[in-house]
């Protein structure tokens, strides 16, 4: 179940530690490479950071010159149209690359705050595109993890044309909470980190539609709500 980050959790979390030891290196850039190779991609980190919960990572127009690696924590990011506006495009978790959207323009064009409290790796990318040119590992999960940011910007798309508001909420629990979140480990009690609102927000759809989808889902026997607990009734539909 998901909780509140206490203090000492964060600071254990920014310990330098090293990357082999890091909870999250099974889903990092780090994935399957050597231990050699691991030790090289530690002393290329430039810095852990805390980032509390609210606080950003970063901001649209800022300068781009580091991918920063989720460690612990959820973070999101959005965009803000001319009216102000804010359009939220992506939830990143543990093992997750962020920044990316600031390589090609060298400035980002989204805003990255952090959800719940978390900690950030933060290593400058010309320093990665270095190593890659030394570790056909690290290159393959690099372009890995930019595969899995179109592929999911797609699916994304395809469910806001295609799915009804009932159904993108269970999109949301499988895919968000379950596969990202959780790493594909169903379980029946789940701790939603996000407001109604951000959730409606990724999925397209006001707050109001939210909570009538999730009164919806209860009625069928999906699950039950309770604040931001969740409880999955019939688990068979989030498989």
């Amino acid at each position: 179940m998901l909780m509140q980050i206490k203090t000492g959790q964060l600071l254990r979390a920014t310990e330098n530690t090293g990357c082999l030891n890091c909870s999250a290196n099974h889903t990092c850039l780090t994935k399957d490479m050597s231990t050699e190779e691991v030790s090289h991609f530690s002393k290329i980190i430039d810095y852990q950071k805390i980032i509390k919960k609210g606080h950003q990572l970063y901001h649209a127009g800022s300068k781009f010159d580091h991918i920063h690696i989720v460690k612990y924590g959820i973070l999101k990011s959005s965009i803000t149209n001319t009216n102000g506006q804010e359009h939220l495009v992506g939830f990143h978790t543990p093992g997750n690359c962020m920044g990316t959207d600031g390589i090609s323009a060298k400035s980002h064009i989204t805003d990255s705050k952090a959800i719940i409290d978390s900690v950030v790796c933060s290593i400058p990318f010309s320093k990665i595109i270095q190593l890659i040119s030394c570790s056909n590992k690290l290159k393959n999960n690099f372009i890995i993890k930019l595969s899995d940011e179109i592929s999911r910007a797609n699916q994304n798309i395809l469910m806001i044309s295609k799915m009804n508001a009932d159904e993108r909420l269970i999109y949301f629990i499988k895919n968000i909470l379950i596969n990202q979140i959780l790493g594909k480990k169903t379980q029946a009690s789940i701790t939603i980190p996000m407001t109604r609102n951000e959730i409606g927000q990724w999925i397209g759809v006001s707050q109001e539609t939210i909570s009538r989808s999730f009164a919806s889902l209860t009625k069928l026997g999906f699950l039950e709500v309770n604040g931001k607990k969740l409880e999955l009734t019939n688990i068979s539909e989030f498989i």
